[in-house]
């Protein structure tokens, strides 16, 4: 029971870590690429520079896995901040 709850776990590990992978692109576009059309609610603003945009990511993401309720959630923010600071 416990291996197949290890076995569980990793299969949704390598889930995510995959689907990350497969829409990296579109991930960090709004932080690599300067001149990418940004939303009206946007954390960036188009004079920040890449290190400032990868800065406000940073913030706002540990603002939101903080203040995450649901421990799934807070995984999965986890997950996908560790992911788009690795590319850095």
């Amino acid at each position: 029971m416990l291996a197949d709850a290890a076995e569980s776990k990793q299969n949704a590990d390598d889930l995510l870590e995959d689907i990350l992978k497969s829409n990296r692109d579109f991930l960090i576009e709004p932080l690599e690429d300067t001149n990418a059309v940004l939303d009206p609610d946007s954390i960036y603003t188009a004079d920040m520079d890449r290190d400032s945009r990868y800065q406000a990511y940073r913030q706002s993401m540990e603002k939101r896995i903080s203040s995450a309720k649901n421990g799934t959630v807070r995984k999965v923010l986890n997950a996908l901040s560790n992911f788009i600071l690795s590319q850095e």
